[in-house]
């Protein structure tokens, strides 16, 4: 869409050029609301990569603190990945700290966050019966 905008901004100012060779009045308008037309679209396209950016830090910031919660060197101690007997393809994330299991949404959270399979225990639900439901963990979206 914005690549559109600019080639019919491109377009606009080529004819502003061409009509300013008869009557440069008017075209000195046309070709201000032109340029103004044009810098409206860089604003759009700046906006877009501005929130993109905002969204990787944002990302970025969220596995920081996810890694900080559960450092690589507490997994098994105040952590486990499980995996159910009952549910075997959901890994999940056994928080001993605080009694919660929470859902690993994706394999990209489990490698963002240094999780491997050969460090996954295999359990049943009653062993977690007693653990209250967590957030889900996710580091691709926020």
């Amino acid at each position: 869409m914005h690549y559109e905008l600019i080639h019919n901004l491109k377009e606009c100012a080529r004819y502003a050029d061409l009509i300013s060779r008869s009557q440069p009045h008017w075209t000195i308008q046309f070709q201000s609301i032109c340029v103004g037309l044009g810098a409206l679209a860089a604003g759009f396209g700046g906006l877009k990569i501005g929130t993109d950016w905002l969204q990787q830090e944002r990302l970025k910031r969220k596995v920081k603190a996810l890694k900080k919660k559960y450092p690589l060197d507490q997994l098994d101690k105040d952590y486990k990945l499980i995996v159910t007997k009952e549910a075997p393809g959901k890994w999940q994330l056994l928080d001993s700290t605080n009694r919660s299991v929470h859902w690993i949404k994706n394999l990209d959270t489990t490698r963002e966050l240094g999780w491997t399979y050969d460090k996954v225990k295999h359990i049943t639900n009653k062993s977690i019966a007693d653990y209250r439901q967590g957030e889900p963990i996710d580091t691709t979206s926020l």
